[in-house]
């Protein structure tokens, strides 16, 4: 072989190589991604419900809202929680129900 065939060689498998770490990395980047956006708790279901409905997007809002809920309910997630275990303002089940109706009866 030729010594130019192997620098080729050479310079074409390290591409490959760096091509390969790109790709890893920014599919690892995705999945990070993708695991927080499932792994959000009922306080961020709140903030976020909070703000479609300031944007007048009701639909979203009180989806958002029932996501809390479930949070609360099912997961019995305790982030809502001060350190006395008492809700937030505005982080109670009561408060839940309270905005989701507000919406209904928009």
């Amino acid at each position: 072989m030729n010594n130019n065939t192997e620098i080729f060689i050479l310079i074409m498998v390290a591409l490959l190589h760096l091509i390969v770490l790109i790709v890893f990395f920014t599919m690892a980047g995705n999945v990070a991604k993708i695991k927080n956006s499932l792994s959000m708790n009922a306080k961020k279901y709140i903030e976020m419900g909070d703000m479609e409905e300031y944007a007048g997007n009701k639909s979203k809002a009180k989806e958002y809202y029932l996501k809390a809920k479930y949070c609360m309910d099912a997961l019995k997630d305790t982030s809502f929680l001060n350190a006395d275990n008492k809700p937030y303002p505005g982080m109670s089940k009561t408060n839940l129900d309270d905005k989701i109706n507000h919406l209904n009866n928009q």
